[in-house]
């Protein structure tokens, strides 16, 4: 944060209280999990409540003067969801559809409301960073608990539980380790840039969160964090010849631990990335091997309805008829691929816009960190669907938020 920007976040500092402040957290922390606390009410559904209660009185008048001005990446968004809404009248099945549309909905209107309350006040968008943070932690530790025991230790079900072997993967507050493993990789740059000038606490907040990323045995969130690594390095570098050898023989080291050691069977997890169509090739243990098949059956669902798709939340409704080895009902495990499948080129051009937007307005605050998250936030995409994943929205408004106030303000931070 550069001398300008913590004058401003002292200022602001000044005027908002303690209970604000704890709002915050706890609304987002809640957000931030997809457990059941009992019947339909989830902790999510909780922090949603907590956030919108706690300053619609306030910021009514905000509200009404701001919904006129989204940025560009959330106009696009809303194009998407028209046209979402309307694929719904040529969806196989109405009720999925409605479903899907509801959450989507949801998690657009937190979008909204939060970027609203953060319009033009540093000290609120510093706060929502770290409550995003600070809930990733949270979930970390838990995560410890949970793969180090063996044990379940939030609101659930035994039947979430998801192994490797005989090893538990960390689900931190989530009821999916890969979940779990993208919020990891959205908020790790993050910490780099709320907490610089204190060292000790960011390489421990940040040492949690890699630590993390292992117990999740997340494959894609392991590929995604080293993507990550890589491209800061890169760009960071001035020496690109001596970047790449060092990066090279640190990779080298790296990957020859752990597969000699193979420490709680990673290697024999990353192992499986690559998918075996051997035999009948129907080794069902081979979730890689299905990812695949969902991949060629979403590019055929996507080239067989390539204008207008096959309706918006009905992909698992139409996985069967194009699934060639595992023929049942499943998501696609890629937003990009359940975009395109759903709501053809129309909406795939929408949701590619959007990218493209965000893409621009994150580069314009020339934070090569904000871009590593970036890069995270596009990589995670190819291995979940996330376009109406709630804490994908709060980190959303977060760097929508923070970017707009660097650009509008004509100021970068140190990095």
């Amino acid at each position: 944060m550069n001398e300008y920007n913590q004058t401003r976040f002292l200022d602001d500092t000044k005027k908002q209280s303690f209970t604000e402040r704890l709002l915050w957290g706890v609304g987002v922390l809640f957000i931030a999990s997809s457990f059941y606390i009992f019947g339909p009410i989830t902790l999510t559904k909780v922090g949603f409540l907590i956030i919108i209660l706690s300053f619609i009185g306030t910021f009514t008048n905000k509200i009404m003067r701001n919904l006129a001005k989204p940025t560009l990446a959330e106009t696009y968004l809303i194009f998407l969801f028209l046209f979402s809404g309307l694929s719904i009248f040529w969806a196989k099945d109405v009720l999925a559809s409605l479903n899907h549309y509801l959450s989507f909905a949801s998690c657009l209107a937190l979008l909204f409301f939060v970027r609203v309350v953060l319009h033009s006040n540093y000290f609120r968008i510093f706060i929502l960073l770290r409550a995003l943070i600070f809930s990733t932690v949270f979930s970390c530790l838990l995560g410890f608990a949970q793969f180090s025991t063996g044990r379940f230790f939030v609101p659930g079900i035994d039947e979430r539980s998801i192994l490797v072997g005989d090893t538990f993967r960390a689900n931190g507050l989530f009821d999916d380790p890969n979940y779990f493993g993208y919020l990891l990789t959205l908020v790790w740059p993050l910490i780099l840039i709320m907490r610089p000038e204190r060292p000790i606490s960011t390489y421990l907040f940040t040492g949690i969160i890699f630590f993390g990323v292992l117990t999740t045995f997340s494959r894609a969130t392991l590929l995604i964090v080293f993507v990550q690594v890589l491209f800061l390095t890169v760009v960071s570098s001035r020496d690109i010849t001596g970047m790449i050898l060092k990066t090279s023989l640190l990779l080298s080291a790296l990957l020859s631990t752990v597969f000699t050691l193979n420490p709680f069977g990673i290697a024999d997890r990353l192992l499986s990335f690559v998918p075996v169509f051997f035999d009948s090739g129907l080794d069902t243990e081979n979730s890689s091997a299905e990812r695949v098949d969902l991949i060629f059956a979403g590019i055929r669902m996507f080239y067989e309805n390539f204008l207008f798709g096959v309706g918006f939340g009905n992909f698992q409704i139409w996985s069967p008829d194009y699934m060639s080895l595992f023929p049942r009902e499943a998501y696609a495990h890629n937003t990009y691929l359940t975009v395109a499948s759903e709501t053809g080129i129309t909406g795939f051009a929408f949701y590619l816009l959007f990218i493209i937007a965000f893409f621009r307005q994150i580069k314009e605050t020339k934070e090569w960190l904000l871009m590593t998250s970036f890069v995270g936030f596009v990589a995670s995409n190819f291995f979940l669907v996330a376009h109406y994943f709630p804490v994908a929205y709060l980190y959303l408004a977060a760097m929508l938020g923070y970017s707009t106030y660097i650009r509008d303000h004509g100021q970068t931070s140190s990095h």
